[in-house]
């Protein structure tokens, strides 16, 4: 038997320079910032949204060396495009 996932809606993606992965989005993957970007001290982070086909991808940057998105991108590197 076989299962079919639904339609993909949203892709969180923890990165160490907000800015730069928002170009590489734009540039690279021909995908258009739809939202400008937040800050939610509440969080600890900035973030801004892009969409890719029918999936949006949620950029997202720590803003305290301690946060959440800090230690996950310590934890599993920053994938750099060269």
């Amino acid at each position: 038997m076989s299962v079919i996932a639904g339609r993909l809606l949203e892709v969180g993606v923890a990165v160490s320079n907000l800015d730069q992965a928002s170009r590489h989005f734009t540039h690279l993957l021909r995908a258009p910032i739809s939202a400008p970007i937040e800050e939610r001290e509440s969080f600890g982070l900035r973030f801004t949204m892009a969409r890719v086909g029918r999936a949006d991808f949620e950029i997202m940057e720590s803003i305290e060396p301690s946060g959440l998105v800090a230690r996950f991108v310590a934890r599993q590197g920053d994938r750099k495009s060269t």
